[in-house]
């Protein structure tokens, strides 16, 4: 079994579901995929950002938490000391990729639309940050785990397994859409690109701890960057 592993997965734990770890009930499968469309739709609500991120954290967790029957330590797990330091590289691996999309961008003149998160409250938007990335990660998840459970009986393990780091990414990028005014192509290329760094992470521990802490430090540098430019004060 380890040969369908790639050589940056941590091979003492694996990805639950799609070999039947825990085996699925045909209501458990069709939670996952309602949660997923669920989930997207969410993105696209008009109301306050805290509610959202209730919202976004809700519907995943729960329905998570409903297919692993309870048993949420498949997935998340103390962090160990190496982890942090996977976090701090892969932090710069996003930081790099992020870099070089901003490159792009600007070369091929797409505009940057304008996202102000920090209209609301900072107290707000840091609680609704804590809050949303906990359903953020899931929604990935699901989102990763759904094409193997299909897929890999025909294709394998490894083309099944990228296909749902492919699709993750594209389906979590676009789910920017309504934040960021609906320009795809700085939708895929700023957050798409450099987001696949943690579906990475996750290969890396299996355990969706250390990619939450990873986000909400790489998002929690966003909004003090924000807010120092804005001339607030986070405290």
């Amino acid at each position: 079994m380890n040969n369908e592993y790639f050589q940056l997965e941590n091979k003492d734990y694996d990805i639950p579901f799609y070999r039947q770890n825990p085996k699925l009930t045909s209501g458990q499968l069709a939670a996952l995929i309602i949660s997923a469309v669920l989930t997207f739709a969410i993105s696209f609500l008009d109301t306050t950002q805290l509610l959202k991120a209730i919202l976004f954290l809700i519907v995943p967790t729960s329905t998570v938490y409903y297919a692993l029957n309870g048993n949420m330590s498949e997935i998340f797990r103390m962090p160990e000391r190496k982890d942090i330091l996977y976090i701090l590289i892969f932090l710069i691996i996003f930081f790099i990729l992020s870099i070089m999309s901003n490159a792009v961008l600007k070369e091929l003149a797409i505009p940057i639309p304008r996202h102000s998160p920090l209209d609301s409250s900072p107290v707000i938007m840091i609680i609704a940050v804590i809050i949303q990335l906990v359903g953020e990660e899931l929604y990935k998840f699901i989102l990763l785990v759904l094409p193997m459970i299909f897929l890999y009986r025909r294709i394998g393990r490894r083309v099944s397994l990228i296909i749902g780091i492919i699709l993750s990414q594209l389906v979590f990028s676009l789910s920017h859409a309504h934040a960021y005014s609906f320009n795809i192509p700085y939708i895929l290329l700023a957050i798409g690109i450099p987001s696949v760094t943690f579906p990475l992470l996750y290969l890396r521990t299996k355990n969706i701890t250390v990619t939450y802490i990873a986000h909400l430090i790489w998002d929690f540098i966003g909004i003090i960057v924000m807010a120092l430019s804005a001339g607030m004060f986070i405290i």
